[in-house]
C-alpha cells in the first residue's frame, strides 16, 4: 500500500476524537474532560461556591450602582416587574457574560443562559427574571450569529437564516439598525429553504408573535429590541409555568453611567489608572500571553462601516488605533475628553475596562464561556502584579482572591432529534416542541459534564479549530453519533 492510499484509508476522527482536539486547545475544556463523570448539577454547585467566595471579598466599589442601572433599564423596556426581578437576581452577585445577543438565536448561548438560570436557583433565587449581559462590541458575524436565527433541523449543518442583510455582517451589534418590517418580509422568503414543515410553521409563528409585535417594532435600537424579543420568546418556549424570563441587557450600556461617574469623581481605581502617567506606563508594559498590553483592551471605537477598532492608551494620555483601511485614529484620553467621547458614543469601554468596572471593582462573579474563563483569570493576575509594582497593595489584596474562572457557556444538555441525527436545541427548536421546563432542568442536572461537552461539540468545534482541521462531513457524523449516544437528552 502506498503512503497516499494508506492516508486515505485512515478512519475519520469521530465525536470523541474531535472533542479531545478541543480539549487540547483550551484549558477549561481539558479540565472538564478530566472531571467528566461529575454531573452538571454537581458542576453548578462548584460554580455557585465560586460566587459565594467572591461575595466574601470586600469590593472596591459598591455594586449597587450596577444593580440600579440594570434594574432601571429593564424597567424602562419591560415594566416594573422586570425591574424588580433584575434587582433581586443581581443581588446574588453573579453575571452571565458569555452572550453576544445570541441567546435569542443560537443554541450554545441559549443553553448557557438556561444554565445560568439554574445557577441562580442554586444560589437561592426564586424569581423568574434572569438578566443576561450581552456584548455590544461583538460583530453580527460572530459564531452566535446575532445576524439572524439558527436552526438545527438539517442533518448536514446548522442552518443560518439571516434577518440582517449581508452588508451588516461585520458590524458590531451596537452599529446596526433595528429590525424592521422589510427585514421580516425578506426573512419569511428564506423560510422556503427550511425542509422540515413543522419548523417552517414554528418560525412563521415565532416571527409573527414576537418580532412583529408593536413593542419590538417600536423599539429605538437593536439593543432595545433584543431585550423585548428575549422576554417575548421566554413566554412561549415551555409548556409549564415558573419558567425563566431571559432579560438581555447590553453590558456596555450598563457600564457607561458607572464609568462616567468614576471619571468625574476621579477617585476610583479605574479613573486613577487612566489619569496617572506612571499608571498608564504600567498598563502599556504589562502584556497578555498574546502580547497585547492591558492598555490595548480599555477602549474601542467603530469605523465608518461600524466595524470594531481597538485603541491603545499611550503613556502620553492619547488613544490611538488603525482602521482596516489603514487610517490612523487618535483621541485625547484626559478625563474631560473621555467623558465627552463616551457620552457621544464615539468610544465604548473595552472588555478589560468592563472587567475592571464590574468584576475587579464591584466584585460581581463573571460566568462566561471557554475563552472568558481563560482571559479573565489572566487579566486578574496581571492586574494584581501591576498594582503591586506600583505600591497599591490594598487594591491588589482585594483583587487577588477573586475567582474569574466561572464557566457556564459550553456544556449543553438538550438535543433536537431528527431522522437518525441529533443536534443541540436552540429557541427555534423549543418553540417547535414546547418541552416542560421542569423536565429540562431534571435532564440538565443528571447529564455528565464531559457528556455535556460532547453534546455541545457541533458549536464548540468551529470556535476552537480551523476549517482545515475539521474533516469533510464532520457535522453530520457528529449529529449521527449524538443521536445514538444521548437519546435521554432529546427534547420531550
Amino acid at each position: 500500500m502506498t503512503e497516499s492510499s494508506s492516508a486515505q484509508a485512515m478512519p475519520k476522527p469521530g465525536l470523541r476524537e474531535l472533542a479531545d482536539l478541543c480539549a487540547e486547545r483550551n484549558f477549561t475544556v481539558r479540565a472538564c474532560r478530566e472531571t467528566g463523570d461529575m454531573t452538571l448539577d454537581a458542576f453548578l454547585a462548584l460554580q455557585a461556591e465560586k460566587v459565594r467566595r467572591n461575595r466574601r471579598i470586600p469590593p472596591l466599589c459598591d455594586p449597587a450602582d450596577l444593580i440600579a442601572a440594570a434594574s432601571g433599564l429593564a424597567g424602562r423596556r419591560l415594566g416594573p416587574a422586570f425591574a424588580e426581578g433584575v434587582r433581586e437576581a443581581l443581588g446574588f452577585g453573579v453575571l452571565c457574560t458569555a452572550d453576544h445577543h445570541g441567546g435569542i438565536y443560537c443554541a450554545q448561548t441559549f443553553q448557557g443562559d438556561l444554565f445560568y438560570a439554574a445557577l441562580l436557583r442554586k444560589l437561592g433565587y426564586t424569581g423568574r427574571t434572569v438578566p443576561i449581559l450581552g456584548a455590544a462590541q461583538v460583530e453580527l458575524s460572530s459564531s452566535t450569529f446575532a445576524r439572524g436565527i439558527c436552526i438545527a433541523t438539517d442533518p448536514e449543518e446548522v442552518q443560518l437564516l439571516p434577518l440582517f442583510r449581508r452588508k451588516y455582517r461585520n458590524r458590531m451589534t451596537s452599529q446596526v439598525p433595528p429590525v424592521d418590517r422589510d427585514m421580516i418580509v425578506e426573512f419569511r422568503k428564506s423560510l422556503r429553504t427550511v425542509m422540515r414543515p413543522e419548523m417552517r410553521s414554528a418560525l412563521e409563528e415565532l416571527i409573527g408573535t414576537v418580532y412583529e409585535s408593536d413593542a419590538v417594532l417600536a423599539a429605538e435600537s437593536f439593543s432595545a429590541q433584543t431585550t423585548v424579543i428575549g422576554a417575548g420568546l421566554s413566554e412561549h418556549l415551555f409548556s409549564d409555568a415558573d419558567t425563566p424570563l431571559l432579560t438581555y441587557l447590553e453590558a456596555e450600556e450598563l457600564a457607561l453611567p458607572l464609568l462616567l461617574r468614576e471619571l468625574r469623581e476621579g477617585t476610583s481605581l479605574f479613573a486613577r489608572l487612566l489619569g496617572n502617567a506612571q499608571l498608564r506606563k504600567a498598563l502599556c508594559t504589562v502584556r497578555t500571553e498574546e502580547g497585547i498590553p492591558l492598555a490595548g483592551h480599555l477602549f474601542g471605537c467603530a469605523d465608518e462601516k461600524g466595524r470594531k477598532v481597538f485603541l491603545l492608551l499611550g503613556e502620553d494620555g492619547t488613544l490611538t488605533g488603525t482602521t482596516l483601511e489603514g487610517e490612523s485614529l487618535c483621541f485625547p484620553a484626559d478625563c474631560d475628553s473621555l467623558i465627552g467621547l463616551l457620552e457621544s458614543r464615539t468610544l465604548f469601554p473595552g472588555l478589560y475596562a468592563l472587567a475592571l468596572l464590574l468584576a475587579f471593582e464591584r466584585g460581581f462573579t463573571w460566568m462566561g464561556g471557554v475563552f472568558q474563563s481563560q482571559y479573565l483569570p489572566q487579566w486578574q493576575r496581571l492586574t494584581v502584579r501591576l498594582l503591586e509594582s506600583l505600591g497599591l497593595s490594598d487594591e491588589a489584596d482585594r483583587i487577588r482572591p477573586y475567582d474569574g474562572s466561572g464557566y457556564l457557556c459550553g456544556p449543553m444538555f438538550a438535543l433536537f432529534a431528527g431522522d437518525g441525527f441529533a443536534a443541540p436545541a436552540g429557541p427555534a427548536e423549543l418553540w417547535m416542541t414546547r418541552p416542560s421546563f421542569r423536565s429540562l432542568c431534571e435532564q440538565m442536572a443528571r447529564t455528565g459534564l464531559w457528556d455535556a461537552h460532547l453534546i455541545g461539540l457541533s458549536w464548540m468545534l468551529p470556535d476552537l479549530t480551523s476549517r482545515d482541521e475539521r474533516p469533510d462531513g464532520w457535522y453530520r457524523s457528529v449529529a449521527e453519533e449524538l443521536y445514538s449516544m444521548f437519546p435521554e437528552n432529546f427534547l420531550k
